[in-house]
């Protein structure tokens, strides 16, 4: 076996690498080696009850034995973490003020050519839409999918052309999720970032309000420009920022994944594509705007982020910047996909 990262051999059936700490996984074809995540669903380290009890101090019944209040009793969905290597991670929790997380991540590491390929996503499902956590769900699921089927049949388009596949992959699975008769709500629909990165070159795309940054040891970048309100309105020349914020309008999205945003049965959203350049050394984070809500800056995520000694700790950077959220009043769900190069 071969370490994905920095190349060192190690006997069969070894977990991790004795160099890099790398996860470790045994070739499943000549081109393509995925690995699969190393933890999942972890606990929610965070209050459930509004006098601040944590979650032990529930009764079997959902009461709180510090108040007596009646408490959600935590779902599974509430808080995941995945790492599929030391250097690529991701976070999301449901927050303080929504009674369910409706965010979803999806992260791949594929072997081609000898060379990791690293894939993410994060998504946001609309909040006023039917099924919104149905909708991120699927949204992940279906992009991650469709760019490792892309990898493993050797497909040799542009980054632009498979990141737009996915994407359409994504809206229509969106699409076929199950719409019922309430009137006062959207039909399904999410926000969604993606970001493929191969030999330091990152292919980010995007639909909605979720971003993608970038951090190294010379600055911080903002990948992504929102397809939003407030972006339309400044951009067209229409507004100023400062005036354009002052509206109820502001954050509102003006594209997105579902059936809300077709303009005809079966077309997808266009999505929007960049490509960077990433140094040794560089961080790529995708996140919801759970998280950028609470530090906008790209100076201010580089900050959160942290250096050495923990650069290459991309769990660790994950947690901190979902925690960072929820200490500042959580009221929105909140994910963070890491990848340290």
């Amino acid at each position: 076996m071969q370490c994905l990262k920095c190349g060192e051999s190690a006997p069969d059936n070894t977990k991790f690498c004795e160099v890099c700490g790398e996860a470790l996984v045994a070739e499943t074809d000549a081109s393509l080696a995925v690995t699969q995540p190393l933890v999942t669903g972890a606990a929610r380290p965070s209050i459930v009850c509004r006098c601040g009890a944590g979650p032990e101090a529930l009764d079997p019944q959902g009461y709180c034995s510090e108040c007596g209040r009646l408490c959600r009793i935590p779902q599974p969905r509430d808080r995941v973490e995945v790492a599929l290597a030391l250097n690529l991670a991701g976070v999301s929790d449901r927050g303080l003020r929504h009674s369910r997380n409706e965010d979803d991540l999806a992260l791949a590491v594929a072997q081609r050519d000898g060379r990791p390929v690293y894939i993410l996503v994060v998504s946001d499902g609309v909040s006023n839409s039917e099924n919104a956590n149905a909708a991120s769900r699927a949204a992940v699921e279906s992009a991650r999918d469709a760019l490792l089927q892309a990898l493993a049949g050797g497909d040799e388009q542009d980054g632009k052309g498979l990141m737009q596949n996915a994407i359409s992959k994504a809206h229509h699975a969106v699409c076929g999720i199950h719409c019922g008769a309430d009137e006062t709500k959207d039909p399904p629909s999410a926000t969604i970032v993606a970001a493929v990165v191969r030999d330091h070159e990152a292919v980010v795309a995007w639909v909605g309000d979720s971003r993608a940054y970038s951090v190294n040891g010379s600055g911080a970048e903002l990948l992504t420009h929102d397809h939003s309100w407030i972006n339309e309105a400044v951009d067209s020349g229409l507004m100023t920022e400062a005036e354009a914020r002052q509206s109820r309008n502001a954050h509102a999205i003006t594209r997105c994944l579902g059936p809300l945003s077709c303009a005809a049965p079966g077309q997808a959203p266009e999505a929007s594509v960049v490509t960077r350049t990433l140094p040794e050394g560089a961080r790529l984070l995708l996140c919801s705007d759970g998280l950028w809500n609470y530090a906008e800056a790209p100076w201010d995520l580089a900050a959160l982020l942290g250096q050495p000694p923990d650069a290459g700790d991309a769990l660790a950077q994950a947690q901190r910047l979902v925690q960072y959220a929820i200490s500042k009043g959580g009221r929105d769900n909140v994910t963070a996909a890491v990848l340290a190069l």
